[in-house]
């Protein structure tokens, strides 16, 4: 038996080469089928569970692996990071996250059920009973409570957990559950109305932004200068402000001082990029009629003044200039 290892990130670029309707957004269900890895490797069971034995080995307390899933800054996490910004609701986090194990465990079972107004997430490993693998779905298990915890108001859902090994001295780590008790399998049940709250760091317009820019370059793999600044121009247009240089990495599947460093080799600057793709929505919103005030809104800026110099010093005229020119 072998299971895939390595952090599962969704690089734009794999989506425009693949196909357009691969673009996982903010209400549709995850295609395994699309979804890439940043080292990516297929490696025996026997390894990867003993990746967690010695993990163990070398813990002070019991409950490592359970606390690492609980820990985790989700945003950099691949999968879940990627659920968690794009997914407007816990359900839809969930299902793509279940979609995206399955496919990464091709021998587990995940199963999400609702029935009495509770909802129960059931994640067998699938490798057998022993103590490697009971570290595996204490993992799981935290990972998916970490998700849950992103939702506004988790606090009333009446959250219960159980999983394999469960001792005493792990309750401080649920401390937010009504019951924390031990089973052969991971298991957490919380109250349905739950799924239909956002999530807490969700972004949608960053989801639209991706829907608005990604159809562009379909079948293309353009390089990162001309990708960024699509993106700036449509997350303007989308979230009245720019990427950030984070996101803009994590979209990218690098990390962003590797990032900084491609630009800089191209002669490029992130923040350059960012100032011309905001002189290119300024012109775009301008010649469409819009007014200076209101492009200034669009484009993020607090004050239309500081609009109106920034876009002299880009243009070299003023916007009244620059309008009676667009008209002639």
């Amino acid at each position: 038996m072998r299971t895939r290892a390595g952090a599962l990130v969704v690089p734009i670029t794999r989506l425009m080469t693949e196909s357009q309707s691969a673009f996982v957004s903010a209400s549709a269900e995850l295609n395994p089928e699309f979804l890439d890895f940043q080292s990516e490797a297929w490696v025996s069971v026997d390894s990867y569970l003993d990746s967690f034995d010695r993990l163990q080995f070398v813990a002070e307390e019991p409950g490592l692996a359970l606390r690492a899933g609980l820990t985790q800054d989700l945003k950099e996490l691949g999968l879940f990071g990627w659920c968690l910004v794009v997914s407007e609701t816990l359900w839809d986090a969930l299902r793509q996250a279940q979609e995206a194990l399955s496919y990464m465990q091709n021998s587990g079972d995940i199963s999400l059920t609702i029935r009495r107004e509770r909802c129960r997430i059931e994640y067998c490993n699938g490798y057998g009973a022993s103590a490697e693998a009971d570290l595996d779905t204490q993992l799981a298990v935290g990972l998916f409570i970490n998700l849950i915890r992103q939702t506004v108001g988790y606090q009333d859902s009446n959250l219960t957990v159980r999983y394999p090994r469960f001792r005493v001295g792990h309750k401080y780590l649920l401390h937010d559950a009504k019951v924390v008790s031990s089973a052969s399998r991971g298991i957490i049940e919380f109250d349905a109305h739950l799924l239909r709250r956002p999530l807490a760091q969700s972004n949608a317009g960053l989801s639209a932004t991706l829907n608005d820019t990604l159809p562009r370059f379909e079948g293309q793999t353009p390089d990162n200068f001309l990708l960024i600044q699509e993106l700036q121009v449509s997350a303007l247009s989308e979230m009245q402000a720019p990427i950030t240089l984070l996101d803009m990495a994590s979209l990218l599947g690098v990390p962003a001082r590797s990032l900084q460093w491609d630009l800089k080799r191209l002669g490029q600057s992130f923040a350059g990029i960012r100032t011309s793709a905001r002189h290119k929505a300024a012109k775009q919103n301008l010649t469409a009629g819009r007014s200076v005030g209101e492009t200034a809104l669009l484009l993020g800026y607090s004050h239309q003044q500081t609009f109106s110099n920034a876009f002299a010093r880009w243009e070299g005229v003023t916007t009244s200039e620059f309008l009676s020119r667009a008209r002639r």
